[in-house]
């Protein structure tokens, strides 16, 4: 067998759906190609698939020689060329790691980061998931501004977790009860100890 042949046979195959470790190869404003590794296989990282920032400069966030846990999405044929390459997502495979994280924590703390004022609230991320928090749960009143919360990161209880929607529900407003009605206890302790 010719060295050819046996690179041929050494080459596994790559499906959707698959998490496979790729090799940054080129880097542009809009995308990185990559390899993946152990196939030869190329892939291309769109910005998209890389980040939720729109403006970013995807030679900013990853550099040649870099490798990355990737997600494969789909088949990509060349449009001048019958070669085949793969749509892969680092920024699909962050999130459904993150889902995996928030699955049966409902109730629970996390800290969030405000990414968006949109209509009736706030869009948030956590570590890579688009959330929601209603205008009315940011703060112990009703928020009509909420673009003050964009890029702060804070503490908010996730209210509710629903893997068949792209986006979960995020509670600020019971933590900010909860620390005030410790604080008015606190108060009112050291109030006691002073009359005393």
């Amino acid at each position: 067998m010719n060295e050819f042949e046996e690179l041929l046979n050494s080459v596994s195959e790559v499906n959707t759906g698959d998490v496979v470790t790729a090799e940054v190869i080129s880097v542009d404003n809009d995308q990185a190609n990559v390899v993946i590794e152990g196939t030869g296989i190329e892939g291309v990282l769109t910005r998209r698939e890389l980040t939720n920032d729109r403006d970013a400069n995807v030679a900013d966030l990853v550099k040649v020689g870099e490798t990355l846990e990737v997600l494969v999405l789909r088949q990509v044929v060349g449009k001048d060329t019958d070669t085949v390459t793969y749509l892969v997502s680092k920024k699909r495979l962050e999130a459904r790691k993150a889902w995996d994280k928030l699955v049966g924590r409902e109730e629970e703390v996390v800290t969030v980061k405000g990414t968006r004022a949109v209509k009736g609230g706030l869009s948030v991320e956590f570590e890579g998931l688009r959330g929601f928090i209603p205008a009315s749960m940011i703060d112990t009143r009703f928020v009509r501004n909420t673009e003050q919360f964009v890029g702060q990161e804070f503490d908010a209880k996730i209210k509710e977790v629903d893997p068949a929607e792209t986006v979960s529900s995020f509670h600020v407003v019971k933590l900010l009860k909860q620390k005030l009605q410790k604080l008015v206890k606190k108060s009112s302790l050291n109030l006691k100890l002073v009359q005393s």
